[in-house]
């Protein structure tokens, strides 16, 4: 299933973000791990749902959605760590 290639993308990209990102504003490796797990399948399954990826088959595109997503999602929160100080 197409949806597994998103989760574990997600996955991986946050346990990589985690390895740059600078101790004072990361989540730590299970937050980032969450996070891309999230931000990766979200936006994966929202372009699924518009009609961008094909149905039931493995695509290239859904793999890069999915990185995409987990990037922003993890960036989005260190810049909120960033504003908020925390």
């Amino acid at each position: 299933m197409d949806i597994l290639s998103w989760f574990f993308t997600g996955i991986l990209t946050g346990l990589m973000f985690n390895v740059v990102v600078p101790q004072r504003i990361m989540l730590g490796f299970l937050g980032s791990m969450g996070a891309g797990a999230l931000g990766g399948t979200g936006l994966a399954f929202i372009a699924s749902l518009a009609g961008l990826l094909p149905e039931g088959e493995f695509s290239q595109l859904g793999i890069a959605l999915a990185f995409a997503g987990a990037m922003g999602l993890n960036m989005l929160s260190c810049i909120f760590r960033l504003s908020t100080g925390r």
